[in-house]
C-alpha cells in the first residue's frame, strides 16, 4: 500500500509540472544498475503509471487547447524521441547528384562548324594527351564525358571540330608550353572549331586556357568559359587565349574569361596573325595573391614598343580591371603608352591609329557573363548558329 501511495504522489507531481516522470540525476546511475541486473518496477505501480500518464496528457491538452477561432488540431503525431541540442538529429541522406547538363547560351552563335568530309572521330582520354592528325583529313575530336585533368594537344588535322567538355590541369604538370595549356592547337590547315568548353583552375596550377600555333588555319572559339587562371611575370604567363605561333583568322564569339595575369594576348610572336574577330567577350582581371605583373586583359600589338599589328574587329568586348586600375591601363596599347598608337578614351578604349574597328568597354555586360556558369562544359547543348 505504501509503495502504491508513493507511486501516485510522484505521478501527481509529474502531471502538475508537465514533466515526464523520471528519477533524479543523483539516483539515475543506481537505477540503471538495478535495471541492468533484471529488477523491474512493481506491476501495480506500472498500471497506475499508465492510467496517470493518460490523465496527465488529457489535462495538458485541455490547458493548451487553442481558442475557439483556431482551427482544429490535427491528429497527434507518433511520439518522437527527443534529441538534445548537442546531439542534433542525423541529417537526411543527400539528394543524388545529377549529371551535369549545361544550359544553352542565349541566342545563336556567330559561326557554324566547318563542313566535314568523311570525318574520323577521335576520342581522347583523361590526363595529358597529344593527338596527331593528318593535315588532309577532317576530324571530330571528343573529350571525355567527365572532367579531363590534363592538357589536350591537337597537332595537325584539316577541318577539326571539338564540341563540349571540361578541362583543367592539376598541380604537378610538366613545366612547358605543351603541358601547361588546357587546349593547344598546332599545325591545322583548314578550320578548327572549338565550342562549349569549360576550362578552370580549381587546383591552383599555372597554365594557359587556349594556345594556338596554326598560321595556316582559321580557329573559331565559341561559347567558351575559361576562368580562374593563375600566373605571373616571373613564373608562368597564364593567358586566357594566346595565338603565339600564329593563326590565319582568329574568331571568338561568346567567351567569358578571368585570369590574375593576362587575358587575350593577341600579339604576333612566333608566327603571323592574319586577322582577329572578337564579339560578345567579357574578361575579368583577378586580383593576384602576390602582385607579379600582368593585368592587361587585351593585348593587340607586338611587344610594348611597336605598333605592329593586323586587322581586328571588336564588338561587345568588356574588361573589368583589377582593383585600383582602370580600363586605360588594362589594355595594350594603353592610354599613356609612349608610342603613337596608344588607345584613346577612358570608359571605351579605341585605337584610331590602328586597323581596328570597335573598341573595348569598361565593366561587364548588363546581362552578366556572356557564358554564365552552366552554359559550357559537360553535357553541352549548342544554341545553334547565325551563319550556316
Amino acid at each position: 500500500m505504501l509503495r502504491r501511495l508513493l507511486c501516485l504522489v510522484s505521478l501527481a507531481l509529474a502531471c502538475a509540472t508537465g514533466a515526464a516522470p523520471a528519477a533524479s540525476a543523483a539516483h539515475r546511475p543506481k537505477k540503471a544498475a538495478r535495471h541492468a541486473h533484471g529488477h523491474r518496477a512493481a506491476p501495480r505501480c506500472r498500471a497506475h503509471a499508465r492510467r496517470h500518464a493518460r490523465r496527465c496528457r488529457a489535462a495538458r491538452a485541455r490547458r493548451h487547447a487553442p481558442g475557439p477561432k483556431a482551427p482544429a488540431a490535427p491528429p497527434a503525431a507518433p511520439p518522437v524521441v527527443p534529441t538534445t541540442p548537442s546531439q542534433p538529429p542525423a541529417p537526411a541522406s543527400p539528394t543524388p547528384v545529377q549529371s551535369l547538363v549545361a544550359a544553352p547560351a542565349a541566342g545563336p552563335l556567330r559561326w557554324a562548324p566547318p563542313k566535314l568530309v568523311n570525318p574520323i572521330t577521335v576520342d581522347v582520354g583523361n590526363g595529358f594527351t597529344r593527338t596527331t592528325l593528318s593535315t588532309t583529313q577532317d576530324y571530330i575530336v571528343k573529350l571525355p564525358p567527365t572532367l579531363k585533368q590534363g592538357a589536350t594537344a591537337i597537332v595537325g588535322g584539316h577541318n577539326v571540330v571539338i564540341v563540349g567538355g571540361e578541362v583543367t590541369i592539376p598541380l604537378g604538370a610538366v613545366d612547358d608550353n605543351l603541358h601547361r595549356a588546357a587546349i593547344y592547337l598546332k599545325g591545322a590547315t583548314g578550320t578548327v572549331h572549338v565550342e562549349g568548353l569549360k576550362i578552370d583552375d580549381p587546383g591552383g596550377e599555372l597554365f594557359d586556357g587556349v594556345t594556338i600555333a596554326a598560321p595556316d588555319a582559321t580557329v573559331q572559339l565559341e561559347n567558351m568559359r575559361i576562368v580562374g587562371l593563375r600566373g605571373g611575370q616571373s613564373s608562368f604567363h597564364a593567358d586566357v587565349v594566346q595565338p603565339w605561333g600564329g593563326v590565319r583568322d582568329l574568331r571568338i564569339d561568346h567567351l567569358t574569361g578571368s585570369s590574375d595575369y593576362q587575358g587575350l594576348t593577341l600579339q604576333e610572336d612566333l608566327g603571323p596573325i592574319g586577322s582577329a574577330e572578337l564579339s560578345n567577350v567579357d574578361l575579368t582581371a583577378l586580383n593576384p595573391a602576390t602582385l607579379d605583373g600582368g593585368g592587361h586583359m587585351v593585348w593587340l600589338t607586338t611587344g610594348s614598343t611597336t605598333c605592329t599589328t593586323y586587322p581586328v574587329s571588336l564588338s561587345n568586348v568588356y574588361v573589368r580591371p583589377r582593383t585600383g586600375r582602370t580600363l586605360a591601363n588594362s589594355v595594350w596599347p594603353q592610354l599613356n603608352a609612349p608610342i603613337g598608337c596608344h588607345e584613346a578614351g577612358t570608359t571605351i578604349a579605341t585605337w584610331p591609329a590602328l586597323p581596328f574597328t570597335g573598341g573595348v568597354q569598361a565593366g561587364a555586360p548588363a546581362s552578366g557573363n556572356y557564358v554564365p556558369m552552366g552554359a559550357a562544359g559537360l553535357g553541352y547543348a549548342s544554341p545553334g548558329y547565325a551563319t550556316p
